[in-house]
């Protein structure tokens, strides 16, 4: 059971949110919410579904923490939790509004008044994307269908091997278009597949459909994982179809081309030939050598031109992994404090490749390591900063300082800036439910164990 202080906490916050939301919006998401715990910088909030966990993260979660740290005076983060101990609540049956409603007078709307599934990656941007042969038709359209309000390319569809930029251009297109004031959703077929479902479940179809087909701009990132689910596929059709009718821009990513994808819905095969398909293949040498120069310019850190020319020149499957390697050789150099040279370079995907075997590892080596893999400072993990880049390196580390060290959540947490075992849990239940669905954070993890491991075996 929550303690009272949480409760009335919540309940001032929920107070000042219901000033700013229809009563319809308000009754619908947060009338089943309850404050549970309160940390020096996170609150738990429970919430009654999954379904209104996806929604809130993705509409309204700005908005309750700056108000949460209004009522604090102090910068709070809130985590979402989905009841588990207490009957599940059902969201109503209605249309979903829009989650903020202007007061007496029409407010500007600030950039998360555009967003109304997950955030894009603000670092995924157009101008963050290096162009080459394989990937220039791609990049037109995308930057077309971001700046254009005709739909001349619908839908579009960018198709191509994983790792290869498609997911980045999705992103792209969102911030491009958010920043001129266009609604926008960016969801994966995953979370596609998992609304509608839950929303049969919930009997809230009609808020699924008010989800889907109000943006601007709908992007599906791997609809090829919707092949074969016949009723999602049926709605992503019909959604298409609204969409298309009321001349809002549909955008899909996809494996394989539209002929190739094996839905079992010839109408939902139809529609996406009919818009603009365009294919994203791998780079050649000289846009591999492009890739890993702009990235390097990121780092405070010399990359010599024979380092950047071994890595382009060396097997490759993804921009992905040709953007891991870099990240392993600047790392281990950064660790070892020694220049960067070709000799390191090698050494340091020798070791990589090699796979050994798991070695015992002390906290401080896994601050170190995580920090210099994500181009941040020790203090940076272990201080108070709650920037989007610090806070999820930080959720990182505790998460692997709890599997690959031996000391318990109350020790993790006091190395980690004095913080409570109630944190470092968030951060661990955090970094897991990540981790089961993010690939690359899944790499990103098993990476810098390894340069750990071959870094500080035995000290």
């Amino acid at each position: 059971m929550p303690d009272q202080p949480v409760r009335d906490i919540w309940e001032e916050a929920l107070g000042r949110l219901r000033k700013q939301m229809s009563a319809a919006a308000y009754n619908t998401w947060l009338a089943g919410t309850t404050g549970m715990y309160l940390t020096h910088d996170e609150l738990t909030v429970s919430v009654p579904s999954e379904y209104a966990q996806h929604w809130i993260q993705g509409s309204l979660l700005p908005i309750m923490e700056r108000i949460v740290s209004d009522v604090l005076k102090r910068p709070v983060a809130v985590v979402l939790d989905v009841a588990s101990d207490t009957p599940t609540r059902t969201v109503a049956e209605v249309e979903p509004p829009a989650a903020l409603e202007p007061a007496a007078e029409k407010p500007s709307r600030g950039i998360s008044s555009f967003v109304l599934g997950a955030r894009p990656d603000p670092q995924l941007t157009f101008d963050r994307f290096v162009v080459g042969d394989n990937s220039k038709l791609a990049y037109a359209a995308a930057t077309k269908v971001a700046n254009d309000h005709g739909g001349d390319y619908n839908p579009l569809v960018l198709y191509g091997a994983p790792g290869l930029g498609k997911t980045h251009l999705l992103h792209a297109i969102a911030n491009e278009a958010q920043g001129q004031g266009r609604t926008t959703l960016l969801a994966t077929s995953e979370q596609f597949v998992h609304d509608y479902v839950t929303s049969v479940q919930k009997k809230t179809t009609a808020g699924f459909r008010e989800r889907y087909r109000s943006p601007d701009i709908l992007m599906i990132d791997d609809v090829q994982f919707i092949c074969g689910k016949v009723k999602s596929e049926e709605a992503l059709l019909h959604t298409c179809g609204a969409l298309l009718r009321a001349g809002q821009q549909i955008v899909v990513s996809a494996d394989r081309a539209p002929d190739a994808l094996n839905f079992r819905s010839p109408r939902l095969a139809a529609r996406l030939r009919a818009g603009l398909p365009v294919d994203v293949r791998p780079p050649n040498r000289r846009t591999r050598l492009n890739i890993l120069a702009f990235k390097a310019a990121r780092y405070d850190l010399d990359t010599p031109d024979d380092v950047l020319s071994y890595l382009a020149t060396r097997q490759f499957s993804s921009i992905n992994q040709l953007e891991g390697e870099l990240t392993r050789v600047i790392a281990h150099a950064t660790l070892l404090d020694e220049p960067l040279t070709l000799d390191l370079a090698r050494q340091a995907l020798s070791v990589a490749s090699a796979s050994p075997d798991p070695v015992p590892l002390t906290i401080e080596a896994i601050i170190r390591t995580t920090a210099a893999y994500r181009q941040l400072s020790p203090a940076d993990i272990t201080g108070r900063s709650r920037a989007r880049p610090a806070a999820e390196t930080r959720h990182l580390a505790v998460f692997l300082a709890s599997r690959h060290t031996d000391h318990s959540l109350a020790y993790i947490g006091r190395s980690f800036g004095n913080r409570d075992h109630t944190t470092v849990m968030h951060s661990i239940r955090r970094m897991e439910r990540a981790l089961s669905t993010d690939a690359k954070l899944r790499a990103d993890a098993e990476a810098i164990i390894q340069i750990a491991s071959s870094t500080f075996a035995g000290q």
